[in-house]
């Protein structure tokens, strides 16, 4: 029963973008978090309502955001960004907009 109490705070928090008691501590969930997952390049221009070569422009202006992404792996012809990127990019550039 406990268990499932814990699976059903969390799909709510999810829902709701409240904070979870887990193990006495208390969390707090974020978009970024709940919502990082592979994009491809336009699904992640399209969240920050730009086209794609601008917002491949911003990462390769930004040469501390692109060594960490060479640091990952990532090279420019891949068609889609892994979440360990889409989460470096999301903190130096920012959280887009998400879609309600």
């Amino acid at each position: 029963m406990k268990k499932l109490q814990n699976t059903v705070q969390k799909y709510i928090s999810k829902l709701f973008n409240k904070e979870v008691e887990q193990n006495g501590a208390t969390t707090s969930m974020n978009h970024a978090d709940q919502l990082i997952k592979r994009y491809t390049k336009s699904e992640l221009a399209d969240l920050y309502k730009k086209p794609v070569y601008s917002l491949m422009r911003w990462i390769k202006n930004d040469e501390d955001l692109y060594s960490e992404l060479k640091a990952t792996g990532y090279r420019t012809y891949q068609k889609e960004f892994k979440k360990e990127q889409v989460r470096i990019i999301f903190r130096h550039l920012g959280e887009p907009d998400y879609p309600q």
